[in-house]
């Protein structure tokens, strides 16, 4: 008896916590930024109450540099079904040392105003920042994508290049290759080229690929990307050719239930 009112509680409270964990939306214009040194940034947010009772939002902030960000208002009420906006601010500072991506959490938490009953389960959805610092120089990041290709139709990729230093990229071009499941090359081409690519901006190349001849399967790529007497390989990625198709020759003309039936 014990344990099955043991096993109640625990069902209620899994209720509750579905039932708050939809009482908070969110809404946001982004989820990245870039670092621009003593700048006041301002994000706007909202939140919706899904509720059918008032309650109170506390806004706060997780991450390395989470000292650098405030909300306006940082504690607000929230009537039932309402919706209010808040706005994030961050104040860079002159400097922050790690370039890089830096993953801050902005937390929306729900205090309620009216509590019933001994279990208390408050809210909180946790909304993803990403700032973004820039190297010192010049230092690009590339990405390879592509959707594969039927058999001998030309394959596009596409190579997504962003400079994440402080100084401007003259030009970037590159080359993809395909690989086999033994690791040989089986196909290159040369991709366009960029120019003048400034700090925290991305530009996307592409390249057309043959695949004339190559059997439908499995395969994979990369590429090598040339900037200003510097190199940047991306990361090997997978792709397809063709379809893979299975062709029954022989079958039985009938099934019987409860047995396995030879084709």
């Amino acid at each position: 008896m014990k344990k099955l009112s043991f096993l109640i509680v625990l069902l209620l409270i899994a209720c509750l916590i579905c039932e708050n964990a939809l009482a908070v939306n969110v809404f946001f214009t982004t989820k990245d930024v870039n670092f621009v040194p003593n700048q006041r940034l301002e994000i706007e947010y909202a939140a919706q109450n899904g509720n059918n009772e008032d309650m109170g939002i506390s806004v706060f902030f997780t991450g390395d540099l989470a000292q650098y960000m405030s909300a306006e208002p940082a504690n607000f009420p929230l009537g039932a079904g309402k919706t209010k906006k808040f706005t994030v601010i961050i104040n860079f500072p002159e400097k922050i040392e790690k370039p890089g991506t830096h993953s801050e959490t902005i937390s929306i938490k729900e205090d309620r105003y009216n509590q019933k009953g001994t279990i208390v389960v408050f809210a909180q959805v946790n909304q993803p920042l990403r700032i973004h610092v820039p190297y010192s120089g010049k230092y690009l990041d590339a990405s390879l994508s592509t959707d594969g290709a039927k058999q001998n139709q030309p394959i596009t990729f596409k190579v997504s290049v962003a400079n994440l230093g402080d100084e401007t990229i003259n030009s970037v071009y590159g080359t993809v290759y395909a690989y086999n499941s033994d690791n040989v090359t089986i196909g290159s081409a040369s991709t366009d080229s960029a120019s003048n690519l400034e700090s925290n901006t991305q530009q996307e190349l592409s390249t057309l690929m043959s695949s004339t001849g190559i059997m439908p399967g499995r395969y994979w790529a990369d590429a090598d990307m040339y900037y200003d007497g510097a190199t940047k390989r991306t990361d090997r990625i997978e792709f397809r050719i063709g379809e893979l198709k299975a062709q029954i020759t022989n079958y039985t003309q009938q099934g019987y239930f409860g047995k396995i039936n030879r084709f």
